[in-house]
């Protein structure tokens, strides 16, 4: 493999790996923020990361939006 297609490999796996993370967070204080209930597999209530304020989610709305995958 040439050298700029390894460096290409490791940027995009160094990059994708902290959006596994941040994508479900970036929705979770999404809902919480705009007052969605969020309920992990349709079981277990999750407690709210942010208090309710519809400006703040809208703040954070188009983030969680560019971030997910389609």
């Amino acid at each position: 493999m040439p050298g700029w297609q390894s460096r290409a490999y490791h940027a995009t796996h160094h990059l994708d790996v902290p959006a596994v993370f941040a994508v479900p967070l970036v929705g979770w204080a999404y809902s919480s923020a705009a007052g969605f209930p969020i309920v992990w597999f349709g079981q277990i209530p999750l407690p709210d990361l942010l208090p309710v304020n519809k400006e703040l989610a809208e703040l954070i709305k188009p983030l969680h939006k560019c971030w997910r995958w389609r």
